[in-house]
């Protein structure tokens, strides 16, 4: 038998731990008793202390954090494993997806696995009418796109409500994803595109033109939503409400939760995302009013194309701006735990809020991870 030994170092406010496993060469001997099996608790996720200056803006952070989404001090929280993404196996799902849907987006000649090249970390492909299909092996994100409708020609002016069962029934008729019994899909966020041209000579502008409608269907797990840049399936539309491509990060979840953990409220929560975010600016804290909270989020957290994950574990995303008049602009969205424990890192979000305001906002929206 060989035991297996478990050490955790806790860094940034449970922001990051990292495991590492141990095998020995034990062997239980004639005299010898091997000992029971027991089932290893994830571990503790230890509190930071908040820097000396830091404490204005760490109340300000747990003001918002206290009227937006939340866990409860102390509530029983499940962490549920993912199902492997095999690399291998990419090849075959991404091209099966894809010539089972093609038909509704564009057309043309099917995919086949032999043609999608390796380009950085994902694998991609065109066919005769445009249609651009990549697949990411770390993740299993699959992604079809009607690369000559997606940003071009004129949409109709659907609704939220039109455009978001125009999405469900594409993503149902198709089976983009399969849904447990304790999963459903929700409307996370509805963006009108548009375009205006203008002339190279004179300067005099078109008018400005309705592209497509960008729906994005997020997914809930026993009623608590899924946070972060996965975990999501983007629909494109355009014309009169067609599908003209999609992208699908979504993790397959394991139907049996793999542990039971205690949740984090916001008073805990905030204490480390202020010290996540004093190691981001540094000893020097700028004035409370420069800092604004734009949203909170909270829910079990699913990582981007890029990254590969293995648990969904709780977690709160905040969405910070700092602006003062001696330091640059800086925008974050910092990700902490939102339980006493953790099984894995949680996978850092390289993303930054772009400051703009969408045309249509739903309340807590993540980003497009595109």
């Amino acid at each position: 038998m060989r035991p297996r030994v478990l050490f955790a170092v806790v860094i940034g406010g449970g922001a990051l731990v990292f495991l590492l496993w141990a095998t020995g060469g034990f062997r239980a001997g004639a005299a010898e008793v091997a000992p029971a099996p027991r089932v290893l608790r994830p571990p503790l996720v230890v509190l930071p202390r908040v820097p000396a200056g830091y404490e204005a803006i760490g109340q300000k952070i747990q003001g918002v954090m206290q009227e937006g989404p939340r866990f409860q001090e102390g509530e029983s929280l499940a962490i549920y494993r993912l199902r492997s993404v095999d690399p291998a196996q990419v090849r075959a799902q991404a091209t099966g997806l894809a010539n089972r849907t093609l038909g509704k987006i564009g057309g043309g000649k099917l995919f086949s696995a032999e043609a999608l090249l390796l380009d950085d970390d994902y694998l991609f492909a065109r066919n005769d009418k445009g249609l651009k299909l990549r697949a990411y092996a770390n993740s299993g994100f699959i992604s079809l796109i009607n690369q000559e409708r997606v940003f071009q020609g004129e949409c109709a002016a659907l609704s939220q409500s039109q455009a978001g069962d125009i999405a469900r029934k594409f993503v149902t008729d198709n089976r983009i994803v399969d849904l447990l019994p304790n999963e459903r899909l929700t409307v996370a966020d509805f963006k009108y595109v548009r375009s205006q041209g203008v002339l190279a000579k004179g300067g005099q502008r078109s008018e400005v033109v309705l592209n497509n409608i960008i729906i994005i269907l997020g997914r809930q797990l026993e009623g608590k939503e899924v946070i972060g840049p996965g975990g999501r399936v983007v629909v494109f539309l355009s014309g009169g409400g067609e599908v003209v491509g999609f992208h699908r990060n979504w993790r397959e979840v394991e139907p049996v939760a793999v542990d039971r953990v205690k949740g984090k409220g916001p008073a805990a929560a905030a204490r480390a995302v202020t010290a996540e975010l004093s190691r981001i600016l540094g000893p020097q804290p700028p004035p409370a009013q420069a800092l604004q909270v734009r949203c909170t989020e909270c829910g079990y957290f699913a990582a981007g194309k890029h990254q590969a994950q293995k648990f969904l574990q709780p977690a709160y995303a905040v969405h910070i701006e700092v602006e003062g008049e001696k330091m640059p602009h800086i925008a974050q969205v910092i990700v902490v735990s939102g339980a006493d424990r953790l099984l894995e890192p949680l996978a850092p979000v390289a993303a930054e809020l772009k400051g703009q305001p969408r045309a249509v906002r739903v309340p807590l929206t993540t980003r497009d991870d595109d």
